[in-house]
């Protein structure tokens, strides 16, 4: 059986015990049919269900046809409960076998349709079924009268009232419509449900009827559904008919399906299989525009605009002259809702302009506005008003400073964007002696971007960033040489005086993101004195000690150098423009400016890799020079180039490395990485060897620390050599790192592992002669072996073991026991090679022969194949280590057999499966928790992965085993894991099965857990319904993701699929926050904790996955941001004033609750309280303290925050709003502060009733300390 049945089963069968007859009944049913299968000795297979549900069927409908009544379909009945598990199962039952049945099956359903009508949930099962069948149905029996009678009883089903069954309807239609019999292209059935659902139209648009009730514009949305859902499969030669009804239904004037039917007609022309004919697409426009909504709907307004645009975009598709024809005419008309008041309509508006200048503005609108603006003529540009192009050029200018477009202006901005990319060719063909020609917007566009630019530095300007989209756009079609000479960055003061204006840094980081395919003669042009004039000007500041002045051009510099990498982005004139002088400076710079080295190596890697990437390329060389600016010969000049200063640029770079600390030197790998992927092999040699030299010198001297460092960061070089040695070379480096394997130092012994790893990847090492020798030398150094090499070792091992020839499969006997205990490292990326190891090696027993000196089980009953014998003998194995007298050990060998068994559970007999179920039931009695709990975890993992008849027959010892670590404490991870068992057994078999086992009256612990079940069903279920829904409640936390590791079997072992345990800790998280508020005020502390709030398993697969996160309660992003009204036009929060929020809450509530400062409250203050009170203070531009004068002002604001009150603990301030007097008890300054003063019974006297005289007359003045004599208030 396969596992997707399994699981569709396993939810059934678990209701056997519920109280609602539609989820007993399919149960009970289920239980019976396995029951009989059993007493046959019948395997549970698809075949088998089928077979037995269909004849349970066939009586179930006779003997309703001898009673006469087909109608008695109550809930808990047999009829709609075989239905319920025929649905079920016939997804998984083999297409022949259903095509074999045919005749048996469609007389029994056949008489169904009408007796169900009134039932929808048995008809939503019989449509299910009779969809699978017609998918599994060949060409010719698709011509039986009866069949085809059904299926217009299924498309009627398709219009019907009730939901489910309208859609279980329409997806069985699509499907069976989707896949058509072969060798046929369109199914047979196709054209009768375009004529049902073309009639449905005509019905509900008024061609048949003259009125529309409320149930004929329902079906008119039912059937809009229906056509959006079968888009994929309509027939191109009947899209006429179904479009005239669409814009039928259109016009009846009901706004719900005006807007249905834009929708529909979008969603056809946005189906990339139909190419509509022009005269098609011609009267749909015409349509759409004699026909434009009422501005009042915003609905209906934005689909006619989608209509609008997706027609437009169908129309240049099929017709691009005849789209150009109608571009102005519809591009006037689509502006103009751009001053509608709707943001939503805005938004629909602009996307719309953008769909039309990206597909509908042809090249030759383009090219004859570009030759009108370059032309000599005197009316230049009447002329060019006059083209398509150039009169939506004068659209954008006149209402870019319009005040009825003031609200528009980033939609405007957008639309701008588009144009620009849009305008992106170029005004003639590259050629020798005109490589970059200017593109069509440096001719046409200056202007706006000048205009953009000036209206992004106004004060009073709000969307900075679609201005940014706009620049960033233009430097990206234009270059940045073209933009810089309209728009200088005027960064030096003798700029700004001489331009009257401001400096344009902002450009700056918009030139590091947009450049590309620039030429790198610019930059070194431009931008490079730039840079050593802006430094001679932070050295002036440096002497002069202005350290903000320091700071502006330190920035200016470093975004400067930011461009670099844009300019290697595929850079056309490498080969003129990296002459020897600039490499020069780069090797300055990435010696001396430590700040500029990241931008700079960043460079250097792109240029690496996109020079090679471009030449070897299949890109033909005609379009590489009209995307690129170059052809072939220039690409392949451009490597041989970087070729060339591979070598020495590598000095450089190794330099650079051995420089930098270790953790900082991963931004120099990859541009080494890069220079070495383009060099030449003997410069890769020369490199590799001179490393080497390097590395034998500094392990030859004493192993002072200087020395092994030295060596430490020559194996780091080696690592980003390795990948790019040839084969004899890799094979020297690897003798070389065995000989390493026992160095005393155990860092070196840790880069050596990683370095033999990294060549065992390439595969240029690992020749199957040389595998033995290599497995004898890692053998032989188990001793030796750091603690912090164990984790690249098991890697090693994990690389090597599926190249072992089955001949050396006695290394695995040798290398087993350090494997296993691997799993129980604390290191978890050694227990994750360790598995990987154990699952190589069922791999190679697996595929190897018989048993090739494993030993193998003598079992005498049971005929096991080769597969079997050597997998058996490789559990055997295992298996001995369970009798070792180490608890770690045997922990170890539990857990690796459930990896075995996890992986190859297909290949193991039930019969050893069984077995290994016993003998771990006996280890959880074992006295070791860490046996336990690995006991635990097999058990978890074969419930997952085992077949029913391998759990069932244990069952009675299973259960009284794992009821037994149910009582073992509330926050007990071994409790939480059993009842997590237990759940997915419940699930899975049933309750009653497990509840029949349970010898020790724990049916609580069952029930418990069910319930737990029954309640993760539902929150699942109101979860998903919230999503349909929409919801976005930001408290809406009713289900919890569950976290995935990305291993299948960590999910399994250390995961839980029964939706229990996630309260329980979410309890035991509550309630260890409630015992750490009182340690609030002094600090806030730190736990772990994974994503869905499972308890924590340090050792599991999922530790990767640990956060820190503090005690309270985690803030989501967003979340304060439901509180406060949003403006719909700007999309800015509305924050009310605090006199307002009162008064609202006092209209809402009658009183307002004050609460008492915490200690946040206290702590949020301290800013303001550094910044304004008496004792607070400030630091000057040189770092210099300085503290606040004790002014009147200050005094003053001081008393109205709060007067002179010290408050040592937040929690005992008092509020100022609170009037009532403090009641002071007799005898307080005698108590005890912990154990609360001397015993005070009911009825006799304060033991501490003594008070002075001159306490009891008070002050004066003043208001009187009120004394409570009897302790009381």
């Amino acid at each position: 059986m396969n596992g997707e049945l399994e699981d569709v089963l396993s939810k059934i069968r678990c209701h056997a015990g519920s109280s609602a007859p539609t989820q007993r009944a399919p149960a009970l049913l289920l239980h019976a049919l396995e029951s009989a299968m059993a007493e046959q000795s019948t395997s549970p297979t698809p075949v088998a269900y089928f077979a037995s549900l269909l004849t349970t069927l066939d009586q179930a409908v006779k003997r309703a046809s001898q009673s006469g009544d087909l109608s008695t379909l109550g809930e808990g009945a047999i009829l709609p409960t075989t239905l319920y598990l025929l649905a079920a199962i016939l997804p998984s039952v083999p297409s022949l076998v259903i095509r074999t049945n045919v005749t048996t099956l469609l007389p029994t359903i056949a008489p169904l349709f009408p007796s169900l009508n009134q039932h929808p949930s048995p008809l939503c099962s019989l449509v299910v079924i009779f969809g699978a069948l017609l998918r599994s149905l060949e060409a010719p029996q698709f011509s039986t009268p009866q069949l085809r009678q059904l299926y217009a009883s299924m498309l009627e089903l398709t219009m019907d009232s009730h939901q489910k069954v309208r859609s279980h309807a329409q997806y069985a239609v699509k499907e069976v419509l989707r896949f058509p019999p072969s060798p046929m292209v369109m199914h047979p059935y196709l054209e009768q449900t375009v004529e049902y659902v073309t009639g449905v139209l005509n019905v509900v648009s008024g061609k048949n009827s003259r009125k529309q009730s409320d149930t004929g514009a329902q079906v008119g949305v039912w059937c809009c559904g229906f056509v959006r859902s079968l888009s994929e499969v309509w027939p191109e030669s009947n899209l006429p008919p179904l479009i005239q009804s669409l814009q039928s239904l259109a016009k009846i004037g009901s706004p719900e399906l005006t807007t249905l039917a834009f929708e529909t007609l979008t969603a056809l022309l946005k189906t990339p299989r139909y190419t509509p004919s022009a005269s098609h697409i011609s009267v749909i426009l015409e349509t759409i525009l004699t026909s434009p909504p009422p501005s009042g709907s915003i609905a209906v307004s934005q689909a006619w605009l989608e209509l609008l645009e997706n027609t437009m975009v169908s129309y240049g598709r099929a017709d691009s002259a005849g789209c150009s024809e109608q571009l102005l005419h519809v591009w006037r008309e689509t502006w103009s809702w751009l001053k509608s008041e709707s943001v939503s309509i805005r938004i629909a508006a602009e996307k719309a302009l953008g769909a039309m200048l990206r597909y509908c503005l042809t090249l030759s609108d383009i090219q004859e506005a570009v030759e009108v603006s370059q032309s000599d003529e005197g009316e230049g540009e009447e002329a060019l008003n006059a083209t398509t192009l150039g009169a939506i050029l004068k659209i954008l200018e006149e209402s870019t400073p319009s005040l009825s477009f003031i609200e528009a202006q980033p939609h405007v901005l957008y639309v701008l964007s588009c144009l620009i990319s849009r305008l992106r060719i170029r005004t003639s063909i590259p050629s020798t002696s005109d490589t970059r020609p200017p593109t069509a917007a440096e001719v046409l566009l200056p202007d706006f971007v000048v205009y953009v630019a000036q209206l992004r530095t106004a004060e009073d300007f709000e969307y900075r960033e679609r201005a940014d989209d706009v620049l960033g756009m233009a430097i990206e079609v234009m270059g940045p040489e073209a933009v810089l000479d309209i728009l200088p960055l005027n960064l030096l003061p003798s700029e700004v005086q001489a331009s009257g204006g401001e400096g344009r840094g902002y450009l700056l980081p918009l030139l590091a993101q947009h450049t590309f395919n620039a030429p790198l003669k610019h930059f070194v042009q431009h931008f490079v004195p730039l840079s050593e004039k802006l430094f001679d000007l932070q050295t002036k500041a440096e002497q002069a000690k202005k350290a903000t002045e320091v700071k502006i051009w330190e920035a200016c510099v470093e975004q400067i150098w930011g461009c670099f990498k844009g300019y290697c982005d595929v850079c056309p004139d490498l080969s003129e423009a990296f002459d020897g002088d600039f490499a020069q400076l780069l090797t300055g710079l990435l010696y001396t400016q430590l700040n500029l080295r990241p931008a700079i190596l960043r460079g250097l890697t792109t240029l690496f890799q996109t020079t090679k990437a471009l030449a070897t390329s299949s890109m033909p060389s005609e379009q590489m020079v009209l995307t690129f600016g170059m052809d072939r010969e220039q690409a392949q000049k451009n490597l041989s180039m970087t070729k060339s200063m591979a070598g020495d640029l590598l000095s450089v770079l190794f330099n650079v490395f051995s420089g930098m600390p270790s953790d900082s030197r991963a931004m120099v790998s990859e541009p080494i990485a890069a220079c070495l992927a383009v060099a030449d092999p003997s410069d890769i040699l020369a490199t590799y060897e001179k490393v080497m030299a390097l590395l034998r010198d500094n392990l030859a001297r004493p192993p002072t620390p200087r020395a092994l460092t030295s060596a430490h960061t020559m194996l780091d070089l080696l690592l980003i050599v390795i990948p790019f040695l040839e084969e004899a070379t890799a094979r020297k480096s690897f003798d070389a790192g065995l000989d390493l394997l026992e160095h005393t130092d155990s860092a070196t012994q840790k880069r050596t592992y990683r370095n033999l790893v990294a060549l065992a990847e390439t595969g240029k090492a690992l020749q199957a002669d040389r595998i033995d020798g290599l497995l004898q030398r890692l053998e032989g150094c188990t001793e030796k072996i750091a603690p912090g090499s164990k984790p690249d070792r098991m890697r090693l091992f994990a690389e090597i073991l599926p190249r072992l020839p089955p001949a050396h499969f006695g290394h695995i006997s040798i290398l087993l026991p350090e494997i296993v205990l691997g799993i129980k490292e604390a290191n978890e990326r050694t227990v994750t090679a360790s598995f990987d190891c154990i699952a190589a090696m069922g791999k190679l027993v697996r595929t190897g022969a018989a048993s090739n000196g494993l030993p193998s089980t003598h079992t005498d009953s049971m005929e096991s194949t080769d597969t079997q014998a050597s997998l058996e003998g490789f559990i055997t194995m295992l298996g001995t280590a369970l009798a070792g007298s180490s608890p770690h050990m045997a922990s170890a060998a539990i857990m690796a057999l459930a990896r075995v068994l996890f992986e190859f559970r297909t290949d193991i007999s039930e019969t050893i499966q069984s077995e290994l179920m016993a003998t771990t039931i006996v280890f959880l009695a074992s006295p070791h928790r860490e046996i336990v709990k690995a006991s635990l975890g097999y058990i978890k993992v074969a419930v997952a992965a085992c077949p029913p008849p391998v759990i069932l027959p244990n069952l009675d010892k299973l259960v009284p085993a794992l009821l037994k670590w149910t009582h073992t404490g509330k926050g007990n991870k071994l409790r939480n894991t059993t009842r997590n068992t237990l759940g997915a057994m419940i699930k899975r078999y049933g309750f009653e099965k497990l509840d029949h086992y349970d010898e020790g009256g724990n049916g609580k612990v069952l029930a418990s857990i069910r319930r737990d079940i029954d309640s993760g069903r539902k929150k699942k279920a109101a979860a998903k319904l919230a999503r349909d829904k929409k919801d976005e409640d930001e408290d809406n936390d009713l289900v919890a993701p569950k976290v995935s590791t990305g291993n299948a079997f960590d999910d399994v072992l250390y995961g839980s699929d029964s939706d229990i345990g996630d309260d329980e800790a979410e309890g035991d998280r509550l309630r260890q926050e409630e015992a750490t508020d009182k340690k609030k005020a002094k600090g806030r502390e730190v736990r772990l904790r994974v994503d869905d709030d499972d308890p924590m398993d340090l050792l599991a697969g999922t530790a990767g996955n640990i956060k820190a996160v503090g005690i309270l309660k985690r803030r989501k992003p967003g979340q304060d941001a439901g509180h406060f009204k949003l403006d719909e036009g700007t999309g800015r929060l509305m924050v009310e004033a605090e006199s307002e929020r009162d008064g609202r809450r006092q209209q809402q509530g009658g009183v307002v609750a004050f609460a008492e400062p915490t200690v946040d409250d206290v702590a949020g203050r301290a800013y303001m309280d550094q910044l304004v009170s008496v004792d607070g203070f400030a630091r000057t531009a040189a770092g210099v303290v300085k503290f606040h004068k004790d002014t009147k002002k200050r005094r003053a604001a001081e008393l109205e925050d709060g007067g002179d009150v010290e408050m040592e603990d937040a929690k005992a301030s008092v509020p100022k709003h609170s009037k009532r007097p403090q009641v002071v008890k007799l005898g307080r300054e005698y108590k005890a502060k912990k154990a609360a003063g001397d015993v005070k019974r009911a009825g006799e006297q304060d033991p501490h009733a003594y008070l002075t005289l001159r306490e009891m007359a008070g002050k004066k003045k003043g208001p009187r300390t009120k004394y409570s004599i009897t302790g009381r208030r």
